[in-house]
């Protein structure tokens, strides 16, 4: 146990010191123009569940008063509040054929508990203990914990008792990023859709068409932030699911953010990483241009998906349309699912452009039609090779010379770097076998961005339609396990 001084406790004085919010916490202590509240008071409310949650955490770590027990009680609160938290938040996106799937919630009370956390006067004393039960809050509340494919889960024992061959799938997602109101290409009403169907699908049940349990999903929520991820969140979580015969997954799918409209199945991932001055993480931290995530004697320079291309509907597929069109619904509205295999090498040996034509056919605006949004299509005819799942160039060769590059088919964000590192632990895992004939399909998803404006809020229903979307194709590449 960590234990603050206790004379350092007992002498706090009249005018105590109180916590400095980082740069990720500010934010949401920024006032609401238009409600002169704060920004994370405005969307905790948006769930009355959660903010109960919020309201009752602050009143109890409010009465931890004594010095003595003041460790026992801040442990006792995290256990019991994040998990409630993460699972309010499960079941409120969940609810009603996803009504109102909303991960803004979730966010803003996991940083607003987590400054009054820190903020307790026996914690200004015990920054190793605070570390520690923030670290606890976050594995709570993220989901890192709650994955389970055992029969301890009652949803994975009612399926596995009608099919033993259930096929166990992962999937992460992430934060809301660029959230910060006066930033220009930020808007601090982002919801993040990988967040959203990460927390609506924990726990669903995958059926095939005769409707036969065939798999079921488990989730988390990753941070968008620099330092957890060099800190080896990534590995920490997954490598488990890869390497463990008790727990392996079937299929391991992470989730981001991706560009207006286009879901992007992305072949190609590499090992640099982004930043310099113009690429911040949520806690406004950088990082050097076109740095190694990873620079161990094993990390390739780049790696290939390994998901099933069902995932991507085969072009003119009646049974499988691509672009969807929701009809009456949602009249002006079409998603279109890439087989994204565009890349940028350093020496650019090998066109970006080549590799990726939709980029000419799709622009990143909009028309606005009845207060409906549409993309601009110039010519349909060149989305023709990454809307097809058998159009597949031929592989880039790895070695003669070593190609490195500078982004693979998601850019080289954070979406990147999950990828990256989530196969890369895959090849290291599919290498130590003999033989050496398995195989563990893992890869990425992009889905679409739907808020693109500064000041534009959340859609349900277009949120509804990526999540729907997401389960028809997890369902697609499961049946061909």
């Amino acid at each position: 146990m960590i234990s603050a001084s206790l004379s350092a406790v007992q002498n706090v004085t009249a005018d105590p010191p109180t916590y400095d919010r980082n740069d990720e916490e500010k934010i949401g202590a920024l006032l609401n123009p238009a409600t002169s509240t704060s920004w994370e008071d405005h969307f905790i409310a948006l769930d009355s569940s959660i903010q109960q949650l919020v309201t009752n955490f602050t009143s109890d770590i409010n009465n931890i008063t004594d010095p003595v027990t003041a460790e026992t009680q801040l442990r006792n609160l995290v256990d019991q509040y994040a998990p409630q938290l993460l699972d309010i938040a499960r079941n409120s996106v969940s609810a009603n054929s996803f009504f109102n799937p909303d991960d803004r919630p979730l966010y803003w009370a996991r940083l607003k508990i987590e400054v009054i956390l820190q903020d307790h006067p026996f914690l200004l004393h015990a920054p190793g203990l605070t570390t520690q039960l923030i670290e606890k809050f976050e594995l709570h509340s993220r989901g890192f914990d709650s994955v389970d494919f055992s029969s301890s889960n009652p949803a994975f024992t009612a399926a596995y008792s009608q099919n033993s061959a259930l096929k166990k799938v992962l999937l992460s997602g992430y934060d809301p990023f660029f959230l910060h109101p006066a930033k220009t290409g930020n808007n601090i009403f982002q919801s993040n859709p990988s967040g959203c169907v990460a927390l609506a699908l924990h726990n669903k049940v995958i059926y095939n068409n005769s409707n036969f349990p065939i798999g079921i999903i488990q989730s988390a929520v990753f941070p968008v932030r620099y330092f957890d991820f060099d800190k080896g969140i990534v590995e920490d979580f997954f490598d488990q699911f890869i390497t463990d015969p008790a727990k392996k997954a079937h299929v391991i799918m992470t989730m981001s953010q991706g560009l207006p409209f286009l879901f992007e199945f992305d072949r190609y991932t590499t090992r640099n990483r982004g930043g310099g001055n113009y690429l911040p993480d949520n806690k406004f931290d950088f990082r050097p241009e076109d740095s190694p995530s990873i620079s161990t004697a094993d990390s390739e320079e780049w790696l290939e998906t390994k998901l099933p291309l069902e995932i991507v509907p085969s072009l003119n597929d009646s049974n499988d349309p691509n672009p969807i069109d929701f009809g009456t619904s949602l009249p002006d509205y079409k998603f279109y699912i890439l087989h994204k295999q565009a890349f940028q090498d350093i020496s650019s040996s090998y066109d970006y452009q080549s590799f990726k034509p939709y980029e000419d056919a799709i622009r990143p605006n909009e028309n606005k039609t009845n207060n409906q949004r549409k993309l601009n299509i110039s010519n349909p005819s060149l989305l023709n090779t990454d809307l097809n799942r058998n159009t597949i160039p031929s592989s880039v060769p790895q070695t003669s010379p070593k190609l490195k590059m500078i982004e693979g088919s998601g850019g080289n964000y954070l979406s990147n770097e999950i990828f990256y590192r989530v196969a890369l632990l895959r090849t290291r895992w599919i290498k130590s076998q003999i033989p050496n004939i398995v195989t563990l399909p893992t890869g990425h998803f992009h889905l679409p961005l739907m808020q693109f404006r500064q000041g534009e809020d959340f859609y349900p229903d277009l949120t509804q339609a990526v999540i729907d979307i997401v389960q028809e194709r997890i369902k697609r590449a499961v049946l061909t396990l």
